[in-house]
């Protein structure tokens, strides 16, 4: 059990996480930590040193918290029908009943009993088996919620250029003082907007929305004809809430090491570029190679 050290108050904590035979058990020990199953302070203490310092283990520790609270969350959400409730009820009812009856002597032969016993043991095996397909359907049914319930930063970032490059989303009014703008969006969201001086862009001006209850602001610049469009979110929001903006698993886990200025694989000649500053991740579009929108947006005037 992964908090085994919890039945040994006087033993080594660090040493049931560090066994050479199983490297892994440090990792085991998250879900004991998050369920606060842990009692010995002293490992208790060990791990916590661990979510800190190393960043391998603070991100498995990240990545297991988000996946408990999205499933309590879609848990509140989803309301189980009643009769597969009743019928869970009844199941569970009857293999009570069954296990409390009181073993009868009989004369019968041991190849009967056998028999008897094997057929006991089957019908567990199949009660078992109804209760896994059961999980089965729920993680699914888990999976189904949030992908129909949630935005994927890069995805909703192009779509939206799309939609400004075409004209379908004007930027009215168009503003080309960076600080006017920052001034009048902060005063729409509810988190610090940077809108920074490029060099070799012209601001156009920026709207503010709400996508799935995130505010998210919306920057678009012009160079040499092509639009950039940046779609700019909290950066703890983004990291955090599950349910609402979410950014791919592999850039967040990035982001929580420290990593910044992530190309995504082109769609359609659109190139996508991850990054963040001051408290925001930002979702940046053009039709331009990944390593030239990455040093228009990042040559700017201090």
């Amino acid at each position: 059990m992964p908090d085994s050290a919890s039945n040994n108050p006087g033993s080594d904590s660090s040493l049931h996480y560090g066994d050479e035979n199983n490297p892994d058990l440090k990792y085991e020990l998250i879900t004991s930590y998050l369920d606060n199953e842990i009692k010995d302070d002293n490992l208790r203490r060990d791990i916590e040193n661990l979510i800190k310092n190393d960043p391998d283990y603070r991100v498995r520790y990240i990545s297991e918290k988000i996946t408990k609270e999205k499933l309590q969350k879609s848990i509140k959400k989803s309301d189980t029908p009643l009769y597969v409730m009743q019928n869970i009820g009844k199941g569970i009812d009857e293999i009570i009943r069954n296990a409390n009856q009181k073993p009868q002597i009989s004369s019968k032969s041991s190849r009967e009993t056998f028999t008897g016993d094997r057929n006991y043991y089957r019908k567990y095996f199949l009660y078992g088996s109804v209760v896994f397909i059961i999980l089965i359907a729920l993680a699914f049914l888990f999976n189904s919620f949030f992908s129909n319930n949630t935005e994927e930063l890069v995805a909703a970032s192009r779509n939206i250029f799309d939609k400004v490059e075409s004209g379908e989303i004007k930027i009215n009014p168009e503003c080309s003082n960076p600080k006017e703008l920052e001034d009048k969006l902060n005063k729409e969201v509810d988190f610090k907007v940077y809108v920074p001086v490029l060099k070799d862009a012209q601001l156009v001006g920026g709207i503010c929305t709400e996508i799935n209850g995130e505010k998210i602001a919306h920057i678009v610049y012009k160079s040499n004809n092509y639009y950039i469009y940046t779609m700019q979110g909290c950066k703890e929001h983004i990291l955090n809430n599950i349910d609402k903006m979410i950014l791919n698993e592999e850039f967040r886990n990035d982001i929580i090491k420290g990593k910044n200025w992530m190309p995504c694989t082109k769609d359609k000649a659109r190139t996508a570029v991850i990054w963040y500053s001051d408290g925001v991740i930002c979702s940046s579009v053009a039709h331009l190679e990944a390593q030239v929108l990455t040093s228009v947006l990042k040559n700017i005037n201090k």
